[in-house]
């Protein structure tokens, strides 16, 4: 079990588990994390993924213009395992990735 947790006071918490194994993140509509619709020059509709790996890993895949950020690692059209703890940046949406439990982490 994962959360994804925003940075911004308040901010949303979401959650991957065995079962909802995928958040897409982007500007449309229809993602699971909205990312704000001012940020066009930062975010892509459809931005990247978050997955949850059978082995309880965390995998960033980036599908932007723009690129993800882990870290100050930039990730851009390629993907990358995110560590318990890391920051995870979308364009101007900050969030933390935590490992809640639920099987082995890296």
């Amino acid at each position: 079990l994962w959360e994804i947790q925003s940075l911004a006071p308040g901010g949303p918490v979401y959650v991957l588990t065995v079962k909802n194994r995928v958040l897409t993140i982007g500007r449309d509509l229809d993602r699971d994390i909205r990312l704000p619709q001012f940020d066009t020059n930062n975010a892509s509709r459809q931005h990247a993924s978050l997955m949850l790996t059978p082995s309880n890993k965390l995998l960033l895949e980036d599908t932007s213009m723009c690129g993800s950020f882990i870290g100050s690692s930039k990730i851009h059209d390629d993907s990358a395992t995110v560590s318990t703890g890391s920051k995870v940046k979308f364009g101007q949406s900050e969030y933390i990735a935590v490992f809640v439990g639920g099987g082995t982490s890296a």
